[in-house]
Formats: structure tokens, sequence, C-alpha cells
């Protein structure tokens, strides 16, 4: 018995160490709970704006206005797809069978490919949206160019002010983009060749746009000179036109500021003064619609606007009779029950 009795004790000090082992084994690969606990999606989505994941100190840093965006460098997904691609480095050299006390063994080959998988996954977010940048940016500019190409080949004659009007839309679209797109060549450049770095290949219509659109970019810049410089004359024109334009509505603004305070409902004793809120409401509302005209037409023919604040102080104070009435009529029911 006594023998029986040491064996059993032998036994299972064997299998409780065999325990132990295989715990702190499965505890090394704790570390790497993150890459299939934590929602990507939202990793990436929180990358994309800020650059990294915020902390509970930043964002209660920042609770009243938000914390401010700073959108990640080329640096940053280098950066972040090297740590991807030195841990799946690190995890594809573990060693998936391990023997204990002679006779455990522990099988890891399905956690180790599903690990590598989960790290490639991680990776290809990084890399999946630098590629799509690459091909969007180029595609974009490339129908950008055709559109206003197209659009500035045109020939507009004097008095055809819809054709003005579109040349004058093509050439501000041109200008507000100029920059932009000044800019954007070499940092896709890099992007390739960081692409390049992780095996990442790119259609061959990629490398195509990327050769070919900076001349044409160039060529649709000096297009748009030229057909600035034809149409001035037509363009100081139109200017003249709707500056009295502005003018004319100014002073028409000002006298339905007159009306509007003579006819909207203020007195306490007013007869029927939602009737009234909603006349008042159409017709603002028809006056907004021409202001929302002549500010296009300005930002197009790049002529200054006032600032038409009696119609501003119209609407505000539309919205406050009709909070007034709602009131009113709250009151004056409860008082009625």
């Amino acid at each position: 018995m006594a023998d029986l009795a040491d064996m059993r004790h032998e036994l299972m000090g064997r299998v409780q160490a065999v325990v132990t082992a295989c715990c702190d084994y499965r505890s090394a690969f704790d570390h790497y709970s993150y890459l299939y606990g934590e929602d990507r999606k939202e990793f990436f989505r929180q990358f994309l704006l800020y650059g990294h994941i915020l902390t509970a100190a930043e964002i209660e840093a920042h609770a009243e206005n938000g914390v401010p965006e700073s959108p990640p460098t080329l640096q940053q997904f280098r950066e972040q797809i090297d740590s991807y691609e030195k841990i799946y480095e690190e995890v594809n050299r573990i060693e998936p069978i391990s023997i204990f006390q002679s006779w455990m063994k522990a099988d890891a080959w399905p956690f180790k490919a599903s690990l590598l998988n989960v790290i490639k996954r991680w990776s290809l977010v990084f890399k999946q949206h630098l590629m799509d940048h690459v091909m969007h940016s180029l595609s974009d500019l490339d129908e950008f160019i055709k559109t206003s190409d197209k659009g500035l080949s045109k020939k507009v004659e004097k008095g055809d002010y819809d054709g003005l009007v579109e040349i004058m839309g093509h050439l501000l679209a041109v200008k507000e983009r100029h920059s932009v797109t000044d800019a954007m060549f070499e940092p896709l450049k890099q992007t390739v060749e960081l692409l390049k770095t992780y095996e990442q290949e790119l259609p061959e219509e990629v490398y195509k746009q990327l050769e070919e659109l900076p001349e044409k970019w160039n060529n649709i810049k000096k297009l748009a000179i030229a057909v600035k410089q034809h149409v001035a004359p037509l363009q100081a024109n139109e200017m003249t036109v709707l500056r009295k334009s502005c003018a004319a509505f100014d002073v028409e603004q000002h006298r339905f500021r007159e009306r509007f305070r003579k006819e909207a409902p203020f007195r306490f004793d007013t007869k029927k003064p939602y009737q009234l809120l909603d006349t008042k409401h159409i017709e603002i509302k028809q006056m907004e619609s021409a202001m929302t005209s002549i500010y296009e037409s300005a930002g197009l023919f790049e002529v200054m606007v006032p600032d038409y604040k009696q119609l501003k102080q119209c609407r505000k104070e539309l919205c406050l009779l009709k909070e007034l009435w709602d009131m009113i009529s709250l009151v004056g029911a409860c008082l009625d029950d």
C-alpha cells in the first residue's frame, strides 16, 4: 500500500508539473491576444483620424470639443506595417510542437496558422488602404482632367451666359485643386515605392497614370490660364451686371425687413399668428433662394457680396416667433384645461 501511495504521489506530481508547464506555455502567447481581440475596423478608423489609438486621458482632456484630428503620415503607415511584419516573423519562428516531461505533447500548429493569418489581415488593412488611396487619387485626377479639358475647350460667345458660367465653373474647379494636385505626385510615388518593399504590386494602369498625369495636369493649368484670358472681357461684363444685382438685392432686403417688422406677429393680440408665420416663411425662403443664387454667381465671378444681415435677422426672428407662439399656445391650452 505504501508503494502504491508513493507511486500515486509521484504520478500526481508529474501530472501537476505538466499542467503547470502547459499553462506557462499557453501564457507565453497572451501578448498576442490583442491581435484577435481588438476591433480592426475601429482601430483603423482611429488611426486614420488621429494617427494612433486614443487613450482615455486624451478623450477626457478633449471631452468638450473632441480630440483634434491628425491624419497619419506615410512614415506612420510604414511603422505600423513593419510592426506587423516583425510580429509575423516572430510567430513564424515559433516551434509548433512542444513536449513536456517526455510524455506530454502540445500541438500548436492550428493556433500558429490561425495567428499568422490574423497578423496578415492586420497588415493587409494598412497596405490595402495605401493601394486604394493611390488608385483612387490617380483615377479621380484623370477623370477631372478629362472633364476640365472637355469643358474648357468649348467656345463662349458674347451673350452666352450659361456657357460662361460653365467655363467659370471649370476655371474655379482647377483653381481650387491647384495646390493640392501640385503636391500630390511625389507622395504618391513614395507610397508606390513603399508598397513595392512589401511586394504589393499595383495594376499597370497606375504606373502609366503616374507617369502621364503630371504632364496632363500642367497642360490643363496652361489651358485654364489661356481660357481665363480669353473670357476676361465677358467676365468683366458679367461682374458689372452681378454687382448691380447685389446692390438691387441689398435694397430689396432692407425693404423686406421693414415690411417684416410691420407684418410679422410680434404683438400678443395678433390674429392667426401661425398663418402669418407661414406666409413670412415662404417669403423669406424665396428671398434666401435668390440670395443663394447671387452667392453662387459671385463665387464663380470672384465678386464680393454683402452679408445681407437684414434677411438673416428676419429668419432668426421668425424662428424665435415660432417658438414664442408655440409656448403661448401651450400655456393657453393648459389654462383652458
